[in-house]
Formats: C-alpha cells, sequence, structure tokens
C-alpha cells in the first residue's frame, strides 16, 4: 500500500473510531476490508455515524458503496446476502450495477425474480 493511500486510510480510521459505537475493528482489519472494496469505493468516500447495533463495518461499507453507485436503489444486507427492496422501482443501471458489485464479492441477491414478473 502506498503512503497516499495509507494516509487517506488511516484518516478513515480516526473517523471511524469517532463514528462506530461497538465492535471496533484493528487499524489492520480495517485496512484489509478497506482494500477488498478499494476498486470500488468512491473517490472522496467518507465515513458517517453508523448503527453498529445491527451491522457490521463491512456490512455498512458495501450498502454505502452500492448507495454511492446508484441512484435509486434501496438495499438491506444480512450477513452475505443482499436484499433489495421494491426491485421493480430502480433503474436498470442499478439493478445491472448491483448485480455486477454481488458477482465480484460473492454475495447473494434476494428478490432478484420479482424482475422477471415485468
Amino acid at each position: 500500500m502506498n503512503k497516499e493511500i495509507e494516509a487517506k486510510y488511516d484518516k478513515l480510521y480516526e473517523s471511524y473510531l469517532e463514528n462506530y459505537d461497538c465492535d471496533i475493528l484493528k487499524r489492520k482489519d480495517f485496512f484489509n476490508i478497506l482494500t477488498k472494496y478499494s476498486e470500488d469505493l468512491p473517490k472522496d468516500y467518507e465515513l458517517e455515524s453508523y448503527d453498529t447495533e445491527y451491522y457490521s463495518f463491512e456490512e455498512w461499507l458495501i450498502t454505502d458503496i452500492i448507495q454511492c453507485n446508484c441512484d435509486d436503489a434501496y438495499i438491506y444486507i444480512s450477513g452475505d446476502r443482499i436484499e433489495i427492496d421494491d426491485i421493480n422501482d430502480i433503474s436498470e443501471k442499478d439493478f445491472n450495477y448491483i448485480v455486477k458489485f454481488c458477482n465480484k464479492y460473492n454475495l447473494d441477491i434476494v428478490n432478484i425474480d420479482d424482475r422477471e414478473d415485468e
């Protein structure tokens, strides 16, 4: 990892420590998760407050990435499964992005068959 990326990740880690209520990840684990999704992270990604009672950092990160790359997709995450809310209301572009993202990271998609009813 180059110095520039490490500095960016350190800044995100500081924000993470401020915003996260529980289940604090060690710096190395935090960096590993960011590195895993680095190709898909928005360029100026900033951490926001997280509801850690229900979601892990990785689940929140996946949600952020998808929301930042889609115009109108609402998703819920449970472990390695992504559930799309009102799948018939999202654009084909967003739908295709989610499918590509899930295939890349080996995530299951729930409610995907609803789209065939159109």
